[in-house]
C-alpha cells in the first residue's frame, strides 16, 4: 500500500490530457486527442526519517519500477465533501444506474442512502470489461457538477464526471458497484521519480 507509507507533505493528483494542438491558416486553433487522459499522481514527502524511507523505498522496490502497479486515491477528497468521513454510505451498495449513450460524461447512480449529497470534486471508482486489453479495469472519475441530491429511493439524475466512462461498464440493477470512499485508480511508477534526496 503506497499511500499508506507516504508523509505527505504536497500532492499533485489531476489528469493528464494527452492532446496537441495546432494552428490553421485562418489562425484558429485545433485540438486533438491522441489518447484518453490518465489520472497523474505526484507527492513530495518532505523529510522522511531514515526508518520511513526504508519502508517507502522497500514498497516501490517492490513494484519492480514500471513494471509494477498500485492503487491509490486522491488524500485531498478521501470520501465526500458532505460526508467526510464516509459515515453516511454504511450499508449502502452504490451501483452505476445509467450512463448516456450520446454524452458519456453524464451517468446516474443508485443504491445511495435517501436524500445523499454528492458534490464537485468527489470521487467515483468502479470496475468495468476494458474492451482494448480484455481485461477488467477500474475507472475512477471526478463529478464536476457542482452538487447532486439522491431521491428518497437512492437513485439520482444524470450528472456530470470526467473523465468520460469508457464502454464496458454494467449499468442497472446489477451495475457495477461504486467505490466513493477511497476511491482510487491504477498508477504505474515513473521510472526515476523516486528521489529519495533531502530525507533525513
Amino acid at each position: 500500500d503506497v499511500i499508506s507509507e507516504l508523509v505527505i507533505t504536497q500532492i499533485k493528483f489531476d489528469l493528464a490530457f494527452r492532446q496537441e494542438t495546432f494552428g490553421v491558416a485562418r489562425g484558429d486553433i485545433r485540438v486533438s486527442d491522441i489518447g484518453p487522459a490518465l489520472w497523474s499522481f505526484s507527492a513530495d514527502c518532505g523529510n522522511l526519517t531514515h526508518d520511513q524511507l526504508l519502508d517507502l523505498s522497500s514498497v516501490l522496490g517492490g513494484l519492480g519500477g514500471a513494471r509494477g502497479t498500485f492503487w491509490a486515491f486522491d488524500p485531498m477528497r478521501p470520501a465526500p465533501k458532505a460526508d467526510p468521513t464516509g459515515a453516511g454510505l454504511s450499508g449502502a451498495t452504490v451501483r452505476v444506474d445509467s450512463v448516456n449513450g450520446a454524452n458519456r460524461s453524464l451517468i446516474a447512480l443508485r443504491g445511495l442512502p435517501a436524500s445523499y449529497v454528492l458534490s464537485r470534486g468527489d470521487y467515483i471508482s468502479f470496475d468495468y470489461a476494458n474492451a482494448v486489453t480484455s481485461t477488467a479495469s477500474v475507472a475512477l472519475h471526478r463529478i464536476t457538477t457542482a452538487s447532486i441530491t439522491a431521491t428518497g429511493f437512492g437513485t439520482t439524475a444524470e450528472f456530470a464526471v470526467h473523465p468520460p466512462v469508457a464502454p464496458g461498464v454494467v449499468t442497472g440493477a446489477s451495475g457495477a458497484v461504486c467505490r466513493l470512499t477511497n476511491a482510487y485508480a491504477e498508477f504505474r511508477l515513473k521510472p526515476g521519480s523516486f528521489d529519495p534526496s533531502g530525507s533525513a
